[in-house]
């Protein structure tokens, strides 16, 4: 077999690079802690936007991934056997990935949605299809419930860093992002042995 990027020629296309050395110097002395990650982690703190969504965060879709780590075992328990156990586990990856396109449509075909309404709505949603799949009693229910928990489980993972970066702002994204994500790995592994 050929190693193609082997025996391929670079093209150019034209663009100069400026490996000219800039005149100023940089100096870390002269840079103040506060300039950088502390003052952005400052400014987050004083955020109570910020502080009520990473709260929300970290107590709801925790609940939602402990469940789905449980899925299969739960609709055993059920006395659903291997292929309907495996049926209703694709209904709710269905809502999942479908479901992965609602934020952008929503913020495209209604423009004044708040940032927080999209992941609020479908948070509620699948807490309620938590709450009420264990008294589901039809195959008809289950389809439901499932998909409503696959549909808050895309929208979650989907509107996760947008709705970070538009609380935050582009400046401060990664601190938020970063303490965000650190807070709901805490969160996450405290969630598996809360659930049981």
């Amino acid at each position: 077999m050929i190693c193609f990027f082997a025996v391929c020629k670079p093209l150019s296309i034209g663009i100069s690079q400026n490996t000219s050395k800039k005149s100023k110097d940089f100096d870390p002395e002269s840079t103040s802690n506060e300039d950088g990650f502390t003052k952005s982690i400052r400014s987050l703190v004083t955020s109570k936007v910020y502080l009520t969504y990473t709260v929300a965060m970290c107590f709801t879709l925790p609940v939602i991934n402990s469940f789905m780590v449980f899925i299969i075992d739960f609709l055993t328990t059920n006395g659903f056997e291997s292929d309907t156990r495996i049926q209703l586990y694709l209904y709710l990856q269905l809502g999942n990935a479908l479901c992965r396109f609602v934020p952008g449509l929503c913020k495209k075909y209604i423009p004044h949605t708040s940032v927080l309404i999209i992941p609020a709505c479908f948070t509620v949603i699948g807490s309620t299809a938590i709450a009420l799949l264990p008294h589901a009693k039809t195959y008809i229910h289950y389809i439901i419930l499932l998909v409503c928990l696959g549909m808050a489980l895309g929208v979650g993972v989907t509107t996760f860093s947008m709705t970070t970066m538009k609380l935050v702002g582009l400046q401060k994204y990664s601190a938020g992002l970063g303490v965000l994500m650190t807070l709901m790995g805490i969160s996450n592994c405290f969630a598996g042995p809360i659930a049981g």
